[in-house]
């Protein structure tokens, strides 16, 4: 663990208090790892955007993802086909086959009759 001596505003001490008190922390200091955790993320969300959105231009493109590209998308379970919203024909035929008519069966020889 780094320790610090810090010059901060007495702006930027009530906002550590704030943030100190809202998620009952226990010090200033971790309220700083507390804000710090959270620029952190949003930061990496931003990145993670910026590539989903070059992934989307290059699937409508139908430019073929590269190997890297392909990794990447499988480690956040994510393809640029997910974006996409879902047609209005198939929600109307889902619904259709839900109204249909379903026969219960406990095994395979229920159905076979």
């Amino acid at each position: 663990m780094v320790q610090a001596i810090i010059d901060i505003s007495d702006r930027a001490n009530r906002v550590l208090n704030l943030v100190k008190a809202k998620y009952d922390l226990q010090d200033k200091s971790d309220a700083i790892e507390k804000l710090a955790s959270e620029y952190e993320r949003k930061e990496r969300e931003g990145e993670e955007t910026a590539v989903k959105m070059q992934l989307i231009q290059k699937y409508e493109s139908k430019i073929p993802f590269t190997k890297s590209e392909e990794e990447w998308m499988e480690k956040f379970d994510w393809h640029p086909v997910d974006e996409k919203p879902v047609k209005h024909s198939y929600i109307k035929r889902l619904k259709r086959i839900s109204k249909g008519k379903f026969v219960e069966a406990r095994d395979l020889d229920d159905l076979i009759k």
